[in-house]
């Protein structure tokens, strides 16, 4: 029986987080070519139409009217005044994967949707620039753009001063309005993790990935015991798959590794 270890792995960038995924010292299978199907036997593929939705299969502890996905952008620009000054132009966009409307049933929906278009998961600088609002905008067109071109879910990325990116999951409930950014906080949102896509979010937030790729795309079952086993995997810089682990989510929303393969991608 192999022994018992374990990693951390740091949430991606401008995401304050770590969750500990426990995995099995001397395991790990290497061979040059994958030898298991895309999607492993007695999984289900968590890709439709070539992307990976969450929200509509979130079940919060307490209900909310809005749940979703809003990337958060910032370019650079010059202020000129009575001297010259550099800043981040922020804009946001909800993304089509969101359920609900914000701050519907809202006791004062116009000063709510206000605090809610304000709430920034970049905060308040981009790469020493201070971030200033530009817009605010719903639209689907965009949010799919953004989608395809964008780094992964989670991650803050400067491209060069003033250069940012992110995407951050809100929620509103009556009055209340609020960011999940941490593990920790997902977990006290979900409550019990009871479907796949909780789990499959949750693996995310813990640096595991999760793509759509056709070698090997984000899978899921369901765990007679409750929790489910979702498969996590990485690519290589020549395009093919280096890694695939299955990984168990618990319904407390523990994470822990079953199995791990990693294959060669290229020599270079």
């Amino acid at each position: 029986m192999c022994a018992m270890t374990s990693l951390a792995f740091p949430r991606l960038a401008g995401v304050v987080a770590a969750v500990a995924l426990a995995t099995v010292a001397g395991c790990t299978i290497t061979t040059s070519t994958p030898t298991t199907a895309p999607v492993p036997e007695g999984m289900t593929n968590a890709c439709v139409g070539g992307k990976l939705r969450f929200a509509a299969g979130f079940k919060p502890t307490t209900p909310v009217s809005f749940v979703g996905f809003r990337t958060e952008t910032t370019t650079p620009r010059t202020v000129v005044g009575p001297g010259t000054t550099e800043e981040a132009a922020w804009t946001a966009v909800i993304t089509d994967d969101s359920v609900g409307n914000p701050c519907a049933g809202s006791s004062d929906v116009t000063a709510c949707l206000k605090r809610f278009d304000s709430l920034r998961v970049l905060g308040d600088q981009c790469a020493g620039l201070p971030i200033v609002p530009k817009s605010f905008g719903l639209g689907l067109a965009e949010a799919a753009a953004a989608d395809v071109a964008a780094p992964g879910s989670g991650a803050a990325a400067p491209m060069q001063p003033g250069n940012c990116y992110v995407e951050g999951l809100l929620y509103t409930r009556a009055d209340d309005i609020a960011a999940i950014r941490t593990i920790d906080e997902a977990r006290a949102f979900f409550g019990v993790i009871d479907s796949p896509q909780e789990a499959l979010y949750l693996v995310r937030l813990s640096g595991e990935g999760l793509t759509c790729a056709e070698g090997a795309p984000a899978a899921y079952r369901a765990l007679p015991e409750g929790g489910y086993e979702i498969q996590s995997t990485a690519f290589g810089r020549c395009g093919g798959l280096v890694s695939r682990k299955i990984l168990k989510v618990t319904p407390a929303g523990v994470i822990s590794v079953v199995s791990q393969s990693t294959f060669v991608d290229c020599v270079r």
